[in-house]
């Protein structure tokens, strides 16, 4: 396994036990801010998942369909990291928008 996949998944594996203990702590605690860095915590797990799975592709050698290799795909795992982030983000923008117009 490569150094790439193998600190990927440790970096997964402690984000995951991170997750477990924040959302412990947001049960025990109620709090809205916990809660928030648990969702964000949540995310990067989607997105550590996302790397994982473009290193994985792109290490796969040449084949009679993808004649130069699959290292591109490391760019459409970044480039669909990015369309999330842009969502989320303005789904925040939206919602702190119309929490400032209604008061």
């Amino acid at each position: 396994m490569n150094d790439k996949l193998k600190y990927g998944f440790a970096a997964l594996i402690i984000i995951i036990f991170q997750s477990i203990l924040k959302l412990y702590g947001v049960l025990l605690t109620g709090s809205l801010s916990f809660l928030s860095e648990t969702i964000d915590t949540l995310t990067d797990i989607v997105f550590v998942s996302i790397t994982l799975f473009s290193i994985r592709q792109s290490e796969k050698p040449p084949d009679m369909e993808h004649m130069f290799g699959h290292s591109k795909i490391d760019a459409i795992g970044a480039l669909v990291q990015g369309i999330v982030l842009i969502n989320l983000y303005g789904l925040l923008i939206f919602n702190v928008l119309q929490t400032l117009v209604t008061g």
